[in-house]
């Protein structure tokens, strides 16, 4: 039985990629983007951005997956 890229879509949209995964990457994309541009915690400070970043986006992206169940 072969797959078609349409059957793999299908599939990551039934997992729920399009409600979870997309959000998530967007909003931690954004704010680590304007936390890199602004300097707010100085420079060289990747990784404390990074967990800024990934904690704001968590923050959203698991209230409305919650939404959805």
């Amino acid at each position: 039985m072969t797959y078609s890229f349409t059957d793999f879509v299908q599939t990551l949209e039934d997992m729920g990629v399009s409600d979870v995964l997309l959000p998530f990457v967007l909003i931690f994309t954004i704010v680590f983007g304007v936390l890199q541009k602004t300097d707010i915690f100085g420079q060289n400070k990747k990784n404390f951005n990074a967990i800024i970043a990934l904690v704001v986006a968590l923050s959203v992206v698991i209230p409305l997956s919650l939404i959805h169940i």
